[in-house]
């Protein structure tokens, strides 16, 4: 038999978010990260999108572990989803566990999935693959990759990562690790296409100690803080700050609030015993010795701080002369929700502060002379680029190319691709398996699809006509028809609007010649309504006719 391994992205490839990875080899197959994508603009109404699991329900007996590579929403957010149709065991580092268990809780997952902690240097065997976690610097602690032994040779999974010589909480990419990998020799290296466009080398976390330190010492008004509630380093730094200048700190958002809860209980999070206060407390403190730490930097519509941006928070108004930092860049697809709310605060009176205006955030991804760097030191010979949209992809495969993979041998993957690697040859096949989006509404998961999404886009952009239609099929004629339109045309223009309808739907039915009932067709009568609508006020509303006997 071939020794075949099958490399499969179901996620994160031409796009940010929903980070997944199979890797199958006969009958074991393992998977690294399960994450979630935020909604775009056209996404109307939905939650969060996750990966297609399909393939992997149809074939869960050989699915024998996730891998982890660190506690970031894009990275675990699909667990819950996937893990209530597959018990399979999960391999992380410890504070990743954390925050997995704080999401299978809200799941009804709690004690129902095996969850082990691995540390950087630990080896998993699971079938024929060895997996070894190794160490990286990212915006998160613990955070790693993997060097995964494989029958077909060693593949390096580098997770999110950055280079920096300067971390916060000390954890740097292990690029000795990496070196002695790649003399040992490297068939596939999968690394982070993030910011394959961005020049030079990403700035250290240091620069938002200095900013965030310089901003907190410098207010005299109340501070309120939004960042990611995964970002445990940025949470210390701002402690730390607080701390230095007499602050108290309340924290709100629920998943803030159990994040560092879960945190401080776990040690990543050095704060003293009187510093963090309760609601109760929350208004007896001065504003100049208060900080305030919430979720909402993306402009999610239920966080706390666009709940304060609508005024609408139950404990906290935003006050003139309040400094607000947005410790963060926007996820693609949440710019203008992240622009409406900072125009809100503005209005109310805030002092907004965000990454235009003052490095209170860097990025936790390696920009191109990074890149370079751990190509040299991994020297693979099969590349493919992973998380990232498709310019991502095909830059850092020409990245790769000038740093020594040979031309047919850099692939651009996107999700459910499938590419086949033995000990000596490889191949992109023509055939792909299943990885729709799969969007979570509410309680729903995946019974909504595209063509639903363009009925909400419709409905959104141009609203929507009903038209109940009463025939009498005895006497041929209409007895009464009534008109109901949402979003279309403003009140005082309505009743003339309707009428017009009524009047070319009875023509529409004057010139039928009907024999029987079932003769009608409603979608007909609405293409002929939708085409009057959109000669008389060139607007195209979703048109609904509804017959009735």
């Amino acid at each position: 038999m071939t020794e075949q391994l099958k490399v499969i992205p179901f996620g994160g490839l031409g796009e940010i978010g929903k980070n997944m990875m199979l890797l199958e080899y006969d009958n074991t197959a393992i998977v690294i990260d399960c994450g979630i994508m935020f909604p775009r603009e056209e996404h109307v109404g939905v939650d969060v999108i996750i990966p297609d699991f399909r393939y992997l329900k149809k074939n869960q007996k050989k699915l024998k572990a996730i891998f982890i590579t660190h506690g970031h929403e894009d990275h675990i957010g699909g667990l819950p989803y996937l893990l209530k149709q597959i018990n399979v065991p999960v391999y992380c580092s410890k504070l990743a566990k954390g925050l997995i268990t704080n999401k299978l809780k809200e799941h009804g997952l709690k004690n129902k999935v095996t969850i082990n902690v691995i540390e950087a240097g630990d080896i998993t065997q699971v079938g024929p693959f060895k997996a070894e976690f190794f160490s990286v610097a990212h915006s998160i602690p613990d955070a790693g990759g993997y060097i995964i032994n494989t029958p077909v040779g060693n593949i390096v999974h580098t997770g999110d990562f950055k280079i920096d010589d300067n971390p916060i909480m000390q954890q740097f990419t292990d690029l000795d690790r990496l070196k002695e990998v790649g003399n040992e020799g490297v068939r596939l290296l999968l690394a982070d296409s993030t910011y394959a466009e961005i020049p030079g080398h990403t700035q250290s976390e240091k620069i938002v100690e200095e900013t965030l330190h310089k901003l907190i010492s410098q207010s005299k008004n109340r501070i309120i803080l939004s960042t990611f509630a995964s970002l445990i380093s940025r949470i210390q730094i701002a402690i730390d700050a607080a701390e230095k200048n007499d602050r108290k700190i309340f924290v709100t958002g629920t998943s803030m609030v159990n994040n560092v809860g879960m945190a401080r209980q776990l040690g990543y999070l050095k704060i003293k015993a009187d510093t963090i206060i309760s609601k109760k407390e929350v208004n007896n403190i001065k504003p100049n010795k208060l900080l305030i730490i919430c979720t909402g930097s993306q402009g999610e519509p239920n966080a706390v701080l666009t709940r304060m941006a609508k005024g609408i928070h139950q404990i906290i108004d935003i006050k003139k002369d309040d400094t607000i930092i947005l410790s963060s860049n926007p996820v693609p697809g949440n710019e203008m929700s992240v622009a409406s709310n900072i125009n809100k605060l503005f209005r109310l009176g805030a002092n907004v502060i965000y990454n235009k205006m003052e490095n209170v955030h860097v990025r936790g991804h390696a920009a191109i002379d990074e890149l370079s760097i751990v190509h040299k030191a991994v020297k693979p010979e099969l590349f493919a680029g992973i998380h990232g949209e498709i310019r991502h992809l095909f830059l850092h495969k020409k990245l790769a190319i000038k740093n020594g993979v040979k031309k047919d041998n850099a692939f651009v993957l996107e999700n459910g691709d499938i590419l086949e690697i033995t000990k000596d040859k490889s191949i992109l096949l023509k055939n792909k398996i299943d990885s729709d989006y799969i969007f979570i509404d509410g309680k729903g998961i995946g019974d909504i699809d595209e063509e639903v999404l363009i009925d909400r886009n419709e409905l959104s952009k141009d609203g929507v006509v009903v038209c109940r239609i009463n025939y009498n099929y005895k006497n041929k004629e209409l007895k009464e028809t009534n008109i109901f339109s949402f979003g279309v045309i403003k009140d005082d223009l309505i009743d003339d609007f309707h009428n017009k309808i009524i009047d070319n739907i009875e023509n529409y039915f004057n010139k039928l010649n009907l024999e029987r009932l079932i003769d009608i067709d409603e979608d007909k009568i609405s293409d002929n309504i939708s085409l009057f609508i959109s000669k008389d006020i060139r607007r195209r509303p979703l048109v609904l006719a509804l017959l009735v006997k």
